[in-house]
């Protein structure tokens, strides 16, 4: 890696990193709006929702966001993360952190 590619990992390393302490952030919101009772459920939804969200977009979100495409529309390479740079592991894990923090929010609106 280049020193500017170093660089720019660093800063989606540290991008990725802060858009998951939002999601803590989102956690507290959503446990002050609950009843206590149902406390536990809420904070297993939001496991789930960040977990199912990275391994979807490990299986086909960067792939199709970010692959390499033949008809301009959607990427067709890069599924499950193969064939990507340093670099591009880094852009996976902050738009996967991005990606998660957005399902946590919607998902959050519906809370009891």
């Amino acid at each position: 890696m280049s020193h500017e590619d170093q660089g720019e990992g660093r800063w989606l390393a540290f991008t990725g990193i802060t858009i998951f302490v939002m999601q803590i952030g989102f956690v507290f919101l959503e446990y002050g709006a609950i009843r206590k009772k149902n406390s536990i459920s809420l904070l297993f939804k939001n496991i789930g929702d960040c977990s199912l969200t990275c391994i979807c977009w490990w299986l086909l979100g960067f792939g199709l966001a970010y692959g390499k495409t033949d008809n301009g529309f959607v990427g067709s390479k890069y599924f499950l993360l193969r064939g990507t740079s340093k670099l591009q592991i880094y852009q996976f894990y902050q738009s996967c952190a991005f990606a998660s923090t957005c399902i946590t929010i919607v998902s959050g609106a519906v809370a009891r």
